[in-house]
């Protein structure tokens, strides 16, 4: 005869925890910054280390070994696009030690779109993206600028 043996209980089940990009958004005419400004899914220190990094990636092969692939003036556009990263990619590492605010939200955004729109055209170019992709670039260029401005008021937070 097989002994009695007691029933197994389990943990009372949690309550399902939603990732940060589908957490609601605040009621609007809320003043403080939403979960995405105030917890970015990208932390902005290793924003700025990507940014850095293929930067000095993309100088170097600009310097090395792009010939071979580049069209005819596209190592301007290389140089252009690696300095402008190189650049940038301090001012995205100093941001990330500033208090969150809504420029400083501001200006790390805007920095990075500029830089992924303005650089990443200016890249697919010079390995022969069709050159009405330099239609998009003048974009990326004005979320830098948007970007830089921001810049100016991150560290006050008004």
């Amino acid at each position: 005869r097989l002994p009695l043996r007691r029933p197994l209980r389990l943990p009372p089940p949690r309550p399902p925890r939603h990732p940060r990009h589908l957490r609601p958004l605040p009621p609007p005419g809320s003043d403080p910054p939403g979960p995405l400004l105030r917890n970015p899914p990208v932390s902005p220190t290793r924003l700025a280390a990507f940014f850095g990094a293929t930067g000095v990636l993309c100088a170097a092969w600009g310097a090395h070994g792009l010939e071979a692939h580049a069209v005819e003036g596209g190592l301007r556009w290389w140089a252009i696009g690696a300095a402008l990263q190189l650049a940038t990619a301090p001012a995205l590492l100093a941001l990330a030690g500033l208090p969150t605010s809504r420029p400083r939200s501001v200006a790390g955004i805007a920095l990075s779109v500029g830089l992924i729109v303005f650089c990443g055209s200016l890249y697919a170019m010079t390995l022969g993206a069709p050159r009405w992709l330099g239609a998009v670039t003048p974009l990326g260029g004005l979320s830098l600028c948007v970007g830089w401005i921001a810049v100016a008021f991150a560290r006050d937070g008004r």
